[in-house]
């Protein structure tokens, strides 16, 4: 049997691992507390940061919409096509169709100089080509999709058959 001292003994070791319980409890509580609400507080600021995010690129869309087209060509002499301009020469098959051109146009070359062949493949793709229905609607087509004037797209023309006449006339081809 146990004797006064140990029941008060073993009532105080009791009630102290109960007070630590509860010390412990609160202690926890309060934590997750403060994190709940620090958690909270991150999710508000990451619905900020959305929301700014949303603005910004509504902001440089407006600034995408107001900036000029990209350029076909590169303004270096010589002319030359931009990495823009090569892929429309290749939805359009610039290469093959510059190829089957240059061959009819050569007796109109004869003895020009390289620039006098740019000015005549310019001036050809823009005023004097004769284009079938199929060809010119491609050529619309693809300047609509690529959000450039038709007149771009017949750049690209120029800068290929250029090049074809330019390698057919034995000329250095940029």
């Amino acid at each position: 049997m146990m004797n006064d001292t140990a029941w008060i003994i073993a009532i105080v070791s009791i009630l102290s691992l109960l007070i630590t319980f509860v010390v412990v409890a609160i202690t926890v509580g309060t934590k997750i507390f403060h994190v709940s609400r620090w958690s909270g507080s991150v999710d508000t600021k990451l619905s900020h940061l959305e929301e700014f995010m949303k603005k910004l690129d509504r902001k440089f869309d407006r600034i995408r919409d107001q900036l000029p087209a990209p350029n076909v060509m590169v303004g270096r002499s010589p002319l030359r096509l931009t990495e823009f301009g090569n892929d429309i020469s290749k939805k359009i098959d610039g290469v093959n169709w510059a190829s089957r051109i240059a061959e009819t146009l050569t007796d109109h070359i004869q003895g020009k100089e390289a620039y006098d062949i740019q000015e005549y493949s310019f001036d050809y793709v823009l005023n004097k080509i004769k284009l079938s229905e199929e060809q010119l609607s491609l050529i619309r087509n693809v300047a609509y999709k690529k959000g450039i004037p038709e007149k771009g797209v017949r750049q690209v023309l120029g800068i290929e058959l250029r090049d074809k006449l330019l390698d057919i006339m034995e000329l250095e081809v940029p």
